[in-house]
């Protein structure tokens, strides 16, 4: 097993889901030579099954592959799993398939043939959003707990130095709402991780807007960003207005 190259994440679980064995040993092969550890799914049931029972930092999926041929495979990942950064590879691109997927939440989009250095490169960005997201996970429990736990920083008036009195000020449906977009920054994805439509999902940010004294999404996430700090990933593929 090689080293893992300087600047490089450290050891990774990458889940493999393609049902063509040769493209499947290309990828175990690059990746475990950068020491990360692989599993192989061959359809999108043995991939949700490997993730159910098991902890992975990116899922490297085809598109074309039984179970999710019309991205069903990867709309379930990011219904149950939204941590965990998704990586589509393909070689027929389409321009439709590549924007319907990012809106679910897909980080990456890749077309074969593939550019070993860049291939690489990408997954490295992959593995360092997932751990963004978990690191905001561990944040944004943290700080819903205190909030429920402690009610009477309700109270407190929206002036408040550490910024956290104001999410107090929400409803907890709006608690979920804002706590899923500061997840994935995808109004789609927030609506099908809580089950609801986007219209819904935009009428909760009006009146989340209306109690914190914002007028957007972006001051949203300038907020979030001065109760969280650096622990608040960026989002470079998925628009804010999504």
């Amino acid at each position: 097993m090689g080293n893992t190259s300087a600047g490089s994440p450290r050891a990774a679980r990458i889940l493999i889901a393609d049902d063509d064995p040769i493209s499947h040993q290309i990828y175990h092969t690059l990746l475990r030579n950068r020491s990360h550890e692989t599993a192989h799914a061959r359809c999108g049931e043995e991939a949700t099954s490997l993730l159910r029972r098991d902890d992975f930092d990116v899922i490297l999926s085809d598109i074309y592959m039984p179970g999710n041929n019309s991205l069903e495979f990867v709309k379930r990942a990011g219904r149950e799993f939204p941590l965990v950064s998704v990586i589509l590879v393909t070689g027929s691109p389409d321009i439709n398939t590549a924007i319907r997927a990012l809106r679910l939440g897909v980080v990456d989009y890749l077309s074969k043939p593939l550019v070993l250095e860049q291939f690489i490169a990408r997954v490295h960005v992959a593995i360092d959003r997932t751990r963004r997201r978990r690191r905001v996970e561990g944040a944004l429990r943290t700080l819903t707990g205190e909030l429920i736990e402690n009610p009477a920083i309700e109270a407190q008036p929206p002036s408040s130095p550490d910024g956290c009195p104001l999410l107090g000020k929400l409803s907890r449906r709006e608690r979920d709402v804002a706590l899923a977009f500061l997840r994935s920054f995808s109004i789609v994805t927030v609506g099908n991780q809580l089950g609801i439509s986007e219209h819904t999902v935009r009428n909760h940010f009006r009146s989340i807007y209306r109690k914190l004294e914002i007028h957007s999404r972006a001051e949203f996430i300038t907020y979030a960003r001065s109760v969280l700090g650096e622990n608040l990933p960026g989002s470079t593929l998925l628009p804010v207005s999504a």
